[in-house]
């Protein structure tokens, strides 16, 4: 039997004991437990199935070189050359990461018409631009499409390309020809042009590219979206078990 405590009044009276505090209820914790537990559960979910969307993309859309491959691209200009666009890689990066080859590699073949000879190259921007200085030649989209309208003039005739010693990668001759260049800092322009220099070049150009970037980045999200999974999991358990304890709880 519980005893009720009274004191006595100074003057006489009594006074009851004072009422225990109203205790404050845990079931909006628990529910905020168990919301964000499926929020974080939810994420998780998202980024594994990114993940694997990814990882699934570097496994089954590269050739047996490890390239993804890209459109083919035909083009021809009246002028001397063809010039892709540039090649810009930044170098707002870690030094290791900017070295010859870490990035990926970028494969870029030309066909001359007729399987005649052609000349493939990429170098430094800086060395193609003094190199066709007053020669004509045309920008050009080496992954599809035409020459670009944008033809720089000039009267000039350059030497045989594979007579320069600036390139990073060349190849020349007849049939497809096939450079690969390791990725790295700086801004570089890729050259199809014929071997003897002359005008009117006519080409089937295709650029390809090999990068592990897709599988760390899937792998990564792989990673990332287990850890959330996980956390979310163990909200959502925790939620529940101060559930399931306050209501066995003796009144």
């Amino acid at each position: 039997m519980k005893t009720k405590v009274i004191q006595n009044d100074p003057d006489g009276g009594a006074i009851a004991g004072a009422p225990p505090p109203a205790a404050v209820p845990a079931r909006p914790r628990r529910r905020g437990l168990v919301v964000a537990g499926a929020v974080t559960a939810a994420l998780g979910a998202g980024a594994i199935a990114g993940g694997a969307a990814l990882v699934a993309v570097h496994e089954t859309q590269r050739d047996a070189a490890g390239f993804y491959g890209a459109e083919t691209g035909s083009l021809a200009t009246p002028t001397r050359a063809l010039v892709s666009h540039d090649l810009d890689v930044g170098d707002a990066g870690p030094d290791w990461l900017l070295a010859e080859g870490r990035l990926g590699r970028v494969r870029v073949a030309a066909t001359g018409a007729r399987d005649g000879p052609v000349f493939v190259g990429v170098a430094r921007t800086t060395d193609v631009d003094a190199y066709l200085r007053g020669v004509p030649h045309a920008l050009a989209d080496f992954g599809g499409g035409s020459a670009a309208p944008e033809v720089a003039g000039g009267t000039g005739a350059p030497a045989p390309p594979a007579s320069r010693g600036f390139w990073a990668a060349s190849a020349a001759g007849a049939g497809t020809q096939t450079v690969v260049w390791p990725v790295r800092e700086g801004d570089w322009s890729a050259v199809v042009m014929n071997t003897d220099g002359s005008a009117g070049v006519r080409a089937t150009t295709r650029v390809s590219v090999a990068t592990d970037a897709l599988l760390w980045l899937g792998a990564g999200m792989l990673f990332a979206g287990v850890s959330l999974a996980g956390g979310g999991a163990a909200l959502m358990l925790a939620g529940r078990a101060r559930s399931t304890g306050r209501a066995r709880a003796p009144g």
